[in-house]
This record gives C-alpha cells, structure tokens and sequence, in this order.
C-alpha cells in the first residue's frame, strides 16, 4: 500500500473481520504510526499502537494474520504487533480503508493457512 499524505491524521490501511456494521483495522499513518482499532457501530475503539519506518509516499506490504483470536500484523516482512487478542469479531470479511488520505493499494490477496482444516477458516 501507499499513502500519498504527509500528516499524522492521514491513515491508509486493510480491514479485518467485517461483520455487518462491526471491524478491526489497522491503519498506518506517514509519521510512523500504527494503529489497531475496533470499530462498532461507527465508534472508533483504540486497540494497540506501535510505530513502523515506512515515509510518505513509498509502497510498503502488509500482512494481517488472523489466528482463532489473535491477530498479529508484519510490515515488510517485520512483526510489529505480535499476538494480540481480539476476540470479539470473528469471521468476516476483508478490505482497504483510508482515512483522510489519497491512498493507493495494489496486489490486495487473501491466503488461508494451510496448517488449519477448511472448517476452522
């Protein structure tokens, strides 16, 4: 993904386990910062911050590993939120999301894991 803006308020990022009108997203702004938040009925609930190295304006990948009940999100290959329990929302769908952005997304894939039977994804 890549975010075109330069402000701390300008957030690119994928959406996880949408239910209706209930997600988690995690979202990465050009100042170098994560954010993990739950959303439920429009309102927004943090989850967990961390910071990333990524500057404005350059293509980075991401990846959300969802397992039963936690989720852990690598940038470029690196784990930067390990593990955290989120297990309110389970299932779902997935997407993109921007926040206050011109956001650009390319190569978008959602892999099951192939150590887990079908039932369990």
């Amino acid at each position: 993904m890549l975010n075109q803006f330069g402000a701390s308020g300008n957030l690119v990022g994928l959406l996880y386990n949408l239910q209706g009108d209930g997600y988690y997203e995690v979202v990465f702004s050009p100042t170098g910062i994560l954010q993990i938040n739950k959303v439920i009925e429009g309102v927004r609930s943090p989850g967990r911050t961390a910071t990333h190295t990524v500057p404005r304006n350059t293509w980075f990948d991401v990846q959300v590993i969802r397992s039963a009940t936690s989720t852990t999100v690598k940038v470029n290959g690196i784990t930067v939120v390990d593990a955290l329990i989120q297990g309110e929302l389970q299932g779902g769908s997935t997407g993109v999301i921007t926040h206050w952005s011109k956001g650009r997304f390319d190569d978008v894939t959602l892999t099951p894991d192939p150590s887990r039977p079908p039932s369990e994804l």
